[in-house]
């Protein structure tokens, strides 16, 4: 190590102040330096021996120069090449900041708008590039850095300089990097033309690798984790990725359908440029909704306190309508019923999600040939997953209150209406005794007598019962029984 780096010492000379190695991926050993004319942090990359067996080191310059032309915000341009030893290297600006690889690794899967954002700027980065003819060819974590709030795209132009320049076909030993026939590219987000060694790779291979590395901001793995270099090329040639709203349910609809559509194989089926990818994203809400929120460690918590908020909020409701205004108590017991059968639903989505996450961590990647086999409950959580999420749970909630308030209300409706009926039938019908149980009564001023009429048409005597009918819309009143003797004649009874 230090012997390649006193020998890339000796050959920048005075230009540039080596300083410490920053580290690098199978592409290249990345040393950061001391730009002794201005005063200003680079980077000095060197490429692998292993993939530059076999390059022009002249034609390597000349095609880099292409890509040294650009600049745009988004873009980290190259500032300087050379070659040590025939082995190429060329300067970049330092970029405060990490990789995305780096942010990935620390906390995982990214929220929601920062996902839009990186996503936005990278577009940015490669439309601009793609107008001027320069494809990127190795669109990933590790070629974004994020430095004060945006996202910007390094190692622009150079694979695509190092195929132009390679004069012999030579494997590459590093596993994380590969090369078929014309094409170098990494394989978790190689395009399938480019595994394919097709010749004829255009800008939409970008396209193809951006949807690879949108796949993991939102899932915290690239579409087919987990295997080998060579089963990863086969799945980007015959394999579709799992879908997203199975690995994370809150993604926004139209985000996931864009990316599931960068993941085509064939190039047709793609967003045709950068600049569509980015009026799309314009189109996905990017603020973090109360469902986007129920993600991640501690999504249950923040579940059961939303639900706490929700559950005191009908119950006074619901208790105020019944005190204030009347309504019957089984209002109050209804709506709490239904708040815990909400209950229940926002525990079974956690349990699912819980489960779903863990399995996913284990088994990056889950395929007929695994063999892999889980027990009843997880794989009834696996298959609920993708009907149990958040956003559903919400709106079934909201649905199921509504629709029992609705329900209050016309039965509310019903009985007002029932009465108003009755009230109205009864000052239209004249006043008259009341029949009831066969007798007949009638008022008098100050005495009742009871008559019943026999079969044919006498009147027959009978014991008196007491009940008066004191007013003509059936008061009555408990009086005193008395038995009237058997005189065939209506008795008079005084009231007591």
């Amino acid at each position: 190590m230090s012997e390649l780096r006193d020998e890339l010492q000796r050959t920048l000379g005075d230009t540039y102040t080596l300083e410490r190695e920053l580290g690098g991926g199978g592409m290249s050993r990345v040393f950061m330096a001391e730009d002794n004319a201005l005063g200003r942090k680079v980077v000095v990359k060197v490429l692998s021996p292993d993939l530059t067996a076999g390059v022009n080191v002249d034609r390597f310059k000349r095609e880099i120069q292409l890509a040294a032309r650009l600049l745009q915000a988004q873009i980290v341009p190259v500032l300087a090449a050379g070659e040590l030893d025939g082995v190429p290297y060329y300067t970049m600006p330092f970029v405060e900041g990490e990789s995305l690889r780096a942010r990935l690794a620390r906390t995982g899967a990214l929220p929601i708008p920062e996902v839009i954002s990186i996503l936005r700027d990278v577009t940015r980065a490669l439309a601009y590039a793609h107008e001027r003819g320069v494809v990127h060819r190795d669109i990933k974590p590790d070629n974004v850095l994020l430095s004060g709030g945006t996202a910007v795209v390094t190692d622009f132009g150079i694979a695509k300089a190092l195929t132009a320049a390679k004069t012999t076909d030579t494997p590459v030993a590093d596993s994380s990097l590969t090369q078929l026939g014309t094409s170098v590219g990494t394989p978790a987000y190689i395009s399938p033309e480019q595994a394919a060694g097709d010749p004829n790779v255009d800008h939409r291979a970008d396209i193809y690798s951006l949807g690879c590395m949108a796949y993991e901001l939102l899932t915290g793995q690239p579409p087919f984790a987990g295997r080998s270099p060579q089963r990863t090329l086969a799945a980007h040639l015959t394999e579709t990725a799992r879908p997203i709203e199975e690995m994370r349910p809150d993604v926004p609809p139209a985000l996931a359908a864009l990316v599931m559509r960068c993941l085509q194989k064939e190039p047709s089926a793609r967003p045709q440029s950068a600049a569509e990818i980015g009026a799309l994203l314009d189109g996905v809400p990017s603020g973090a909704s109360s469902v986007a929120q129920l993600t991640g460690p501690g999504a249950t918590t923040r579940a059961l306190l939303w639900y706490v908020v929700a559950l005191a909020a009908v119950g006074i409701v619901a208790k105020a309508a019944v005190v204030g205004i009347g309504l019957p108590d089984w209002v109050f017991s209804g709506a709490v019923g239904l708040m815990l059968l909400v209950l229940v639903l926002v525990l079974a989505t956690a349990w699912v999600h819980r489960t779903t996450r863990h399995v996913t961590a284990e088994i990056p990647v889950l395929t007929p040939a695994s063999g892999a086999t889980h027990g009843t409950m997880t794989t009834v959580a696996l298959k609920a997953n993708r009907f149990l999420t958040w956003r559903r749970v919400f709106r079934t909630a909201a649905a199921t209150i509504l629709a029992f308030a609705i329900a209050v209300i016309a039965v509310m409706v019903l009985r007002l209406w029932c009465r108003t009926r009755r009230l109205t039938a009864r000052r239209r019908t004249p006043a008259r005794a009341r029949a009831v149980a066969g007798h007949r009564f009638r008022r008098r001023k100050g005495f009742v007598a009871l008559t019943r009429r026999d079969r044919g048409g006498a009147h027959q005597p009978r014991a008196i019962q007491g009940r008066v009918d004191h007013a003509a819309d059936g008061d009555r009143r408990r009086a005193p029984t008395h038995a009237a003797p058997r005189l065939g004649l209506d008795r008079h009874i005084p009231r007591t």
